[in-house]
């Protein structure tokens, strides 16, 4: 019920190896922030809480930066918005997906999204179980009223709990729901008749068209 909202950027690959959060509010500097030296997310701030330019910008050229330190080279797979600007890049090379596939060939968009949302709900649920127990007699609480005390600091954290449980076999199976063909699947699903994989030889380009 509460109006409070938060943008979640989910980064992740093939392998199942995820990326930390970035998480965007309103506030620039909540009040629950105050004394707190270290985020178990990245923390940025929007007048909407919304993904800009700007954010999108200083979150890729400090990911190309950390890159070059460890000599690596990505391909980065990006939904069409109009926040994700087309940023020039050493180290990553961007890939958008075309219009109003997201549904259809975007792997966040498969399960992994909606696993990170339910394990977040589920801890969100768990701590109004757990309030409503600890309050006292004649002192108690709706859990709509304890919902509201989920301050931004403890989204980040029932956020990072919930990001931790999605596994490595959920995006895995997520990214070969999108006809992502790896050799980190199950056999069983390589092996599916059903399964429509583009040849290896393909190019990305190609696999787009």
């Amino acid at each position: 019920m509460a109006k409070d909202r938060l943008t979640v950027l989910v980064c992740n690959n093939m392998a199942g190896s995820k990326s930390r959060l970035l998480v965007i509010g309103k506030s620039k500097q909540p009040r629950c922030f105050k004394n707190v030296k270290t985020f178990p997310t990245e923390y940025r701030s929007s007048r909407n809480a919304w993904m800009t330019s700007q954010i999108w910008t200083n979150q890729l050229q400090n990911w190309d930066l950390q890159l070059c330190k460890e000599n690596k080279k990505i391909l980065l797979l990006v939904d069409n918005c109009s926040a994700h600007a087309d940023v020039p890049l050493k180290q990553i090379q961007m890939m958008f997906l075309p219009p109003n596939t997201t549904s259809l060939i975007q792997p966040c968009d498969m399960g992994i999204i909606r696993a990170l949302k339910a394990h977040a709900r589920h801890e969100i649920r768990c701590r109004i179980i757990e309030k409503i127990y600890e309050s006292v007699e004649g002192d108690t609480k709706s859990a709509n009223e304890i919902a509201h005390e989920i301050s931004v600091l403890d989204a980040l954290h029932i956020l990072t709990t919930s990001w931790a449980k999605v596994t490595a076999k959920c995006i895995q199976n997520c990214w070969g729901k999108a006809k992502f063909k790896t050799k980190f699947q199950d056999r069983a699903v390589e092996d599916a008749e059903d399964v429509d994989m583009p040849p290896g030889d393909m190019t990305k380009d190609d696999f787009l068209q």
